[in-house]
């Protein structure tokens, strides 16, 4: 099955370390693993739907206590009790309000979660009608049609590994970018880690024997259109200028444009990470798209930066990038931050219309446009081939004369 090569979630490991006798009593989580922690004593609970996707080392620890579905006269009366309690709950202990017949019967089809859903609707239309009795008409309806499941996994799952071929994969694509909408890019993303999925399956004893051929290799990939955003430097002076967004965002998009780096990339910099290498310092940047290594010199603005940074002591993290309240800065964080200045600026003259991802681009033009040459700015960037990077020179096109000294630069640093 296709679920089963994109491999099993990293948290069943943990649990069953923790649910071990042997292991528990000496439980080490990976986010603190300084900390050590007896689990020994704990007794488990654990509910699920169905055993079927629990794995069999798990399982082994379990004791397994089946619990059949209610009866449609104990729904009837777990239905009853519901409602007794969300007429106490939302009008009081000395309501008179009756439930009838009829909306009983509709609540034992359903299950509790269900019935306080359809309760709490239904009493709500009740009050609306100055009503005393709760019957059938008062309750929504809870059938509604499943969504199709338009994932890898809602797609493959009932098809074995060794029936899947090129026609399905193909299948598969035109229904996922037709249903949901999403463009070429993404679609190319799914169709790689789909790719990747059989690559590795190729490699394992267990899958080898099943999967002859990696059907995506003859999957065309869809044509992209690679967004020519060139952000100007007075639009990068203007929103560096801009009150309405916080100084802790504006020190990232100063450091994007430093250093060209992506965005998460910067966010996991440390201080630490600033090395002295034959009398100069150098911020070493280990890119996690490429495994790349960059290395970017400590001077001008950047050490203007990281000066800036150094004045901050109440702070215990080591980041360089920190958050108003000097803790660790997250990139969802980050992003909503930013989101929501461009949703401000919407409305006014000059919208901004570009992502924290475009000043990446403005670094590598920049720097293009001043005189380094396409394999420094490769360089910069951490890309393995230079056809990458010119696609980051986003106005090499545009006549552009003198670059605008920005208040991230300093004019007079050679």
């Amino acid at each position: 099955m296709i679920p089963e090569l994109l491999g099993i979630p990293k948290v069943l490991k943990t649990v069953e370390k923790s649910v071990e006798p042997t292991t528990a009593t000496k439980f080490q989580d990976n986010a603190c693993p300084e900390i050590q922690i007896d689990l020994s004593q704990l007794s488990w609970i654990f509910t699920a739907n169905s055993t079927d996707a629990i794995p069999q080392p798990l399982m082994s620890r379990l004791n397994v206590i089946e619990v059949a579905a209610l009866k449609k006269s104990e729904a009837r009366n777990v239905a009853f009790t519901i409602f007794k309690k969300q007429c106490e709950i939302y009008l009081g202990p000395e309501t008179k309000i009756e439930i009838c017949s009829s909306a009983l019967d509709v609540l034992q089809n359903e299950s509790p979660r269900k019935q306080t859903l359809m309760l709490r609707t239904g009493l709500g239309k009740l009050l609306l009608e100055k009503s005393q009795k709760l019957n059938s008409t008062h309750l929504p309806s809870m059938t509604k049609e499943a969504p199709s499941r338009m994932g890898f996994k809602g797609y493959f799952e009932n098809i074995p590994v060794s029936d899947v071929d090129e026609v399905r994969v193909q299948e598969y694509m035109e229904n996922r970018i037709q249903k949901t909408g999403f463009g070429a890019t993404r679609g190319n993303r799914e169709l790689s880690l789909l790719s990747a999925a059989f690559k590795w399956a190729k490699l394992k004893k267990k899958w080898r024997p099943f999967v002859l051929i990696n059907p995506c290799t003859e999957v065309p990939r869809y044509a992209e259109s690679h967004r020519e955003v060139y952000v100007s430097n007075e639009t990068l002076c203007e929103v560096l200028g801009d009150p309405s967004l916080s100084e802790s965002v504006k020190q990232v998009v100063r450091l994007l444009h430093i250093t060209g780096q992506r965005v998460g990339d910067l966010l996991d910099s440390k201080l630490s990470d600033i090395k002295t290498v034959n009398g100069q310092k150098i911020l070493r940047i280990k890119q996690s798209k490429t495994g790349q290594l960059c290395e970017v010199a400590v001077t001008g603005p950047l050490q203007a930066l990281i000066d800036e940074r150094l004045k901050v002591t109440s702070v215990k993290v080591d980041n360089i990038l920190i958050n108003e309240q000097g803790a660790e800065m997250t990139y969802t964080n980050l992003q909503s931050q930013w989101q929501r200045f461009r949703q401000k600026k919407r409305t006014q003259e000059k919208p901004i219309n570009f992502t924290l991802h475009d000043i990446r681009g403005k670094s590598a033009t920049d720097a293009f446009q001043t005189g380094r040459s396409l394999a420094d700015v490769q360089g910069l960037l951490g890309h393995r081939n230079a056809s990458t990077t010119d696609r980051y020179l986003k106005s090499v096109k545009q006549k552009v004369s003198q670059p605008v000294c920005l208040p991230i630069d300093d004019p007079t640093d050679e």
